[in-house]
């Protein structure tokens, strides 16, 4: 199975397990390319270095959550959970996302929106970014 991303019309799709993020410019752009993460200081060094306003569209590819091996451990996934607010995600602890289907979050780096949204299941994740339209 394939993680998809759509934005603006155009389908962005990526198969490497593990939490997968695709960063957008305020207009929409492409800032930076889908890229996997299966380490946890990776993923928190990466989501720390996006500059504030950045749109963060966030999936984990669904062998991502049942396989450990594709995943951040319990005990590491706890050091992201910082980098993981500040993209929107309310997520305090692994347990939330263990033995879950999907997880996937549309957030922003550093600012709070009223059309940031994030979901424990496989069902897709959609959110109207009103100056995306």
């Amino acid at each position: 199975m394939t993680l998809e991303f759509h934005v603006k019309g155009a389908l962005y799709q990526h198969d490497r397990d593990g939490i997968n993020i695709l960063v957008l410019n305020n207009d929409g752009s492409i800032n930076t390319p889908v890229t996997g993460f299966t380490s946890a200081d990776q993923l928190s060094y990466y989501i720390s270095s996006l500059s504030p306003g950045k749109i963060v569209l966030m999936g984990v590819h669904i062998k991502g959550i049942a396989q450990d091996n594709h995943m951040p451990d319990s005990q590491t996934f706890t050091q992201s959970i910082a980098a993981l607010k500040s993209i929107g995600s309310s997520l305090t602890a692994y347990n939330q996302i263990e033995g879950k289907p999907g997880w996937a979050l549309i957030g922003c780096k550093d600012e709070q929106k009223p059309w940031i949204a994030e979901s424990l299941t496989d069902t897709p994740l959609t959110a109207a970014i009103p100056h995306l339209k």
